[in-house]
């Protein structure tokens, strides 16, 4: 019987092959892809997660960092406004002299403690009134501001004072009782004296003939 050449050729290069295979691995078998080790993402952790939590933590970072800086930012400009309020209040550059602020701050503080003396905080119906409870509560700064000579104070209060008796005559048409008038003085020669502090005098004259206007002598009898 005669054999194919050809046929033993490659029976013997397929025996070959085999042994190749045995010995370094097919070619098929590292073409597969690596599969990933669950057991090693589990004992420390992966790398997904630890990206995540680094941006939280960058985030909650971030929020404390700018609550931070808007808290000291608040407070740095309150810190200033009080240092501005207390070098004004000591500055002598536009003080008013002394033998025009004493009698006027004498009668503004009488004339505040008057009414108050004179006035409770309801009204003729013995119902609590607001409109008298705020009157009441700036009367008794006007006194404070004056009597400490704060100036920024005395044009705080009183320019807030004036608006407020004023709103109250023109809600009303008429005020309902004189010392609702007094307390308009007060409140015009408080502010007066803050703006002469500071030598907006064209601005104290203002409010000076507003309370003339409205009855305040222009000599007080103090």
């Amino acid at each position: 019987e005669l054999k194919n050449p050809k046929a033993g050729d490659s029976d013997e290069k397929n025996d070959l092959k085999q042994e190749e295979d045995d010995l370094f691995g097919s070619d098929s078998e590292s073409e597969k892809p690596e599969e990933k080790n669950d057991n090693v993402d589990d004992l420390f952790g992966s790398d997904d997660e630890d990206d995540e939590d680094k941006n939280g933590d960058n985030d909650g970072n971030a929020e404390g960092e700018d609550a931070e800086n808007d808290v000291d930012g608040e407070t740095k400009l309150k810190n200033a406004l009080e240092r501005f309020e207390e070098d004004f209040n000591k500055s002598t550059t536009a003080s008013i002299p002394l033998q025009y602020l004493a009698p006027a701050s004498t009668h503004v503080i009488k004339i505040c403690s008057s009414v108050l003396n004179e006035t409770t905080t309801t009204n003729h119906k013995g119902k609590t009134d607001d409109s008298i409870v705020r009157i009441r509560e700036h009367l008794s700064k006007c006194i404070a501001a004056v009597r400490e000579r704060h100036f920024v104070d005395c044009l705080r209060v009183g320019i807030s004072l004036e608006s407020l008796l004023y709103q109250e005559l023109q809600s009303k048409g008429s005020w309902s009782a004189m010392w609702y008038r007094h307390a308009y003085w007060c409140a015009c020669i408080s502010a007066a004296i803050g703006y002469a502090h500071e030598c907006s005098f064209l601005l104290a004259m203002q409010y000076l003939d507003k309370a003339m206007i409205m009855g305040q002598e222009r000599k007080s009898p103090v």
